[in-house]
């Protein structure tokens, strides 16, 4: 790299911020206003346990639904004693674990693949 461009793009961060892109979208993340989920109160059930949680993130992916979640009492063990499906509730909804889908663990958030389970009377 050149002096000039050096030069160019120091000026060109006054602040002095270097900030690596998965930093940046977790401050951006922080930022984004957070829906009252003490009212919704959402829920993840594994087995025979029921953990109140918080709703990161969720993207719909072609009908999948993708969670991002914090579980303040959830610890790993609690994903490697499980045996069935994960379940997550957000007041009325019902979303279970797609089958075949990963599960990723990491900084205190699960991510599950989930479809959402319609209440169809017949």
């Amino acid at each position: 790299m050149s002096t000039n461009n050096e030069l160019s793009r120091l000026l060109s961060n006054p602040d002095n911020v270097i900030l690596s892109s998965g930093l940046e979208n977790r401050l951006a993340d922080s930022a984004v206003q957070v829906i009252d989920q003490e009212v919704m109160k959402p829920q993840v059930q594994l087995g025979d346990d029921t953990f109140i949680c918080n709703v990161r993130e969720m993207v719909i992916d072609q009908g999948a639904y993708i969670f991002r979640l914090h579980i303040p009492s959830f610890t790993i063990l609690n994903l490697l004693k499980n045996k069935k499906e994960i379940t997550l509730s957000i007041e009325d909804l019902i979303y279970h674990q797609s089958v075949n889908t990963p599960i990723e663990w990491s900084d205190n958030l699960l991510t599950i693949t989930t479809r959402r389970i319609l209440n169809e009377t017949v």
